[in-house]
């Protein structure tokens, strides 16, 4: 079951900027804006 979190909404609703969160939670902005569009994939080992 895959897990769902709109970053847009959650970063209104926090007032907070995606460079604000980047530098918080230490990720590249890019990589949060795959996050936030819903590009991310993974792979999950058995």
């Amino acid at each position: 079951m895959p897990n769902i979190v709109n970053l847009d909404v959650m970063m209104a609703n926090r007032k907070i900027s995606l460079n604000e969160l980047s530098v918080r939670v230490d990720l590249t902005i890019s990589n949060l804006s795959i996050l936030k569009n819903g590009k991310a994939n993974a792979q999950v080992q058995d």
